[in-house]
């Protein structure tokens, strides 16, 4: 574990899938899996029982790489069995709507058969998006075979990513 770290991810197929897509060369593949592992492993260890109170902020220069950054640390963090993930994405609502629609074409929002994803812009409670949320947070953990590591992860689940808007 790196100095920081809480725990070290796993990278799993929705991350390699992700930079599958990216032709930056294996030392820029690399360094954007450094960064991810580094982000996520900054966080709660999905794994462990208990309550905890952690926030991180993950901030870059315009045109730095961002987006593809932090849907790489999306992509790890489902990997890793991380059921939500909310990301502040512009001021602007044509910002934020094309930052979803990025993640949603970068992560493969949109499968045949099914997608380990739940994107919703801005849901209000009592519409059926947030209800569909809860269902899923709330749903029984698929069993992971007898691999320590996974004991108690929800493979096979869905991660809600929610997009809003940078305001009060």
């Amino acid at each position: 574990i790196n100095a920081g770290h809480l725990w070290v991810p796993k990278i799993g197929e929705e991350l390699v899938g992700l930079l599958g897509r990216y032709p930056l060369g294996e030392e820029g593949l690399d360094q954007v899996r450094r960064q991810a592992v580094a982000v996520v492993g900054h966080t709660l260890n999905p794994h462990k029982g208990g309550q905890d109170r952690r926030t991180g902020l993950v901030v870059g220069y315009v045109q730095s790489g961002k987006t593809l950054s932090f849907t790489s640390v999306m992509a790890l963090a489902h990997d890793n069995g991380v059921r939500l993930v909310i990301l502040f994405s512009g001021t602007k609502q044509n910002l934020q709507r094309q930052t979803h629609s990025r993640l949603a074409r970068d992560l493969r929002a949109a499968r045949p058969g099914g997608s380990p994803w739940l994107l919703l812009e801005n849901p209000s409670p009592g519409t059926p998006a947030a209800t569909e949320v809860g269902t899923i947070l709330r749903a029984a953990p698929v069993q992971a075979g007898d691999n320590p590591f996974f004991q108690g992860m929800r493979l096979g689940q869905r991660t809600v990513i929610i997009t809003v808007m940078k305001n009060s």
